[in-house]
């Protein structure tokens, strides 16, 4: 424990710049992490512009077009049709609740970008949130167990390589 007072003090009193002191790797990491929250945040916002009638021409869309004849094929097509229809019945709730989870996320990131420690612990929140919520409106589809698993270990290997980054940042 002393030894990691010892290394942030060292960070906190060093006169390298802000750059220096972030590290390449963790600014390779807050930049995918923009970059993914920020394709999430301007899905989330294109789908709430489209409406509900967008979603409901999407359903119509793909309901209407031809079976492939395989089967994967016909699942996948079928499991979007569901995962659309949940989002329809749940609209606002979806919509709002991905809007704050994504701007949690990217707050979280901008706080680790800066050398803040509770970014990190913000940024569990976020990543801990996103699966529940996911879990939360797609649980009783078939193809969401997949999905919060694969969701649950991005998560881990993110939350693992931002702690490796942990004594670059400050309290």
């Amino acid at each position: 424990m002393n030894n990691m007072q010892s290394t942030n003090t060292e960070f906190e009193n060093d006169s390298r710049t802000m750059k220096e002191k972030r590290g390449a790797f963790l600014l390779v990491l807050c930049i995918i992490s923009w970059v993914a929250s920020g394709f999430g945040l301007l899905g989330i916002v294109n789908t709430f512009f489209g409406g509900e009638n967008g979603l409901e021409l999407q359903i119509s869309t793909i309901e209407d077009s031809p079976l492939t004849g395989i089967e994967i094929l016909d699942q996948a097509v079928e499991a979007s049709i569901q995962l659309l229809e949940v989002t329809l019945d749940n609209f606002q709730l979806y919509h709002v609740g991905n809007t704050l989870i994504y701007l949690i996320g990217i707050f979280s990131v901008y706080l680790m970008f800066n050398l803040k420690k509770i970014g990190y612990y913000l940024y569990i929140v976020y990543a801990v949130a996103g699966v529940w919520f996911y879990d939360m409106m797609f649980g009783e589809l078939p193809t969401s167990f997949m999905t919060v698993i694969l969701t649950s270990l991005m998560s881990i290997v993110f939350i693992i390589l931002y702690s490796v980054n942990l004594k670059r940042m400050t309290s």
